[in-house]
């Protein structure tokens, strides 16, 4: 799950990055303007969402269980998104 190791909702001030670990590495978003609560913790959603289908270390991802299961993945036309078995 994505940590954040800047200051919490409301309380960032301009000028100070937003950083939070996720997908086994640190990253650090640079604006001219805080970001809201809102929009830091959408981003940590996005971060967790894409890690919990695509990291091979964790037990819980789509890429651990079709590692794990026998058959076929078919992906359907059109949204992009690989549907869960």
């Amino acid at each position: 799950m994505p940590q954040i190791n800047a200051p919490g909702p409301g309380t960032s001030e301009p000028g100070i990055p937003f950083q939070f670990t996720a997908i086994g590495t640190g990253w650090q978003i640079d604006t001219t303007d805080a970001l809201p609560g809102r929009l830091r913790s959408e981003i940590l959603g996005l971060a967790e969402d894409f890690d919990r289908t695509w990291s091979r270390f964790r037990a819980d991802s789509l890429v651990a269980e079709v590692a794990h299961a026998p058959g076929s993945l078919t992906r359907r036309a059109g949204d992009g998104r690989v549907p869960r078995p």
